[in-house]
């Protein structure tokens, strides 16, 4: 008789242990000297099952951050979509970002602060408004604009600085320890209030 089909949460959480069994193995071993033996044994699968899921190391390695991030922005498109009011929704977008800090460290350190080398070929550049974050923030802040909520400006400009200044906020408390900044989600929480400050018409967010 054959096996009933896996439902899509339990695909979802196979995928999910194999790569936090490869995370494990990657803090004590070090990335170069894991084998898929390795994973499938911590991740309690078979070598076959893993194949089912990631085609070889490398699709993995790409996995380990990319699941996390399209996750991040699924859930950041369902906030802006349950939230009518511009500057609400900017303040519930960025605070959803900073919460992937916590949520998602070890892909927050290293793939939002990946620093490419320079012997590292370079992506070719996208356009800005393909990525959903960019998007949703810029959008708000034209709806914001034609209500007279947010001040007038360039919406794209704006969105750019609000990501910098999030994504900034979160990263200089980790990359610049030695110095006594904010804890990370503190600094996020200040910065939040002071762009939403300064983009209200009447100064208050």
């Amino acid at each position: 008789m054959p096996r009933p089909a896996l439902t899509e949460e339990q695909r979802k959480r196979t995928r999910g242990n194999i790569r936090e069994a490869a995370i494990r193995l990657r803090a004590k071993q070090g990335s170069h000297q894991i084998s898929v033996r390795d994973i499938a044994a911590e991740a309690g699968i078979s070598v076959g099952t893993f194949y089912i899921y990631y085609e070889n190391l490398d699709d993995l390695a790409q996995a380990l951050w990319q699941e996390p991030v399209k996750d991040l922005r699924l859930k950041i498109e369902s906030i802006a979509s349950e939230t009518e009011n511009p500057l609400k929704r900017i303040r519930k977008v960025l605070e959803c970002y900073a919460r992937f800090e916590v949520e998602q460290h070890r892909v927050f350190k290293g793939a939002f602060l990946f620093v490419r080398p320079d012997t590292m070929c370079k992506p070719v550049p996208e356009q800005l408004k393909t990525e959903v974050f960019y998007r949703l923030l810029r959008e708000a802040i034209v709806e914001g604009q034609q209500i007279g909520e947010i001040r007038d400006g360039d919406p794209g400009e704006f969105a750019q600085i609000l990501w910098a200044s999030i994504h900034g906020a979160l990263a200089i408390p980790i990359n610049l320890d030695r110095y006594r900044f904010y804890p990370s989600q503190k600094m996020a929480k200040k910065t939040i209030r002071f762009l939403l400050s300064s983009l209200a018409v009447d100064g208050i967010s």
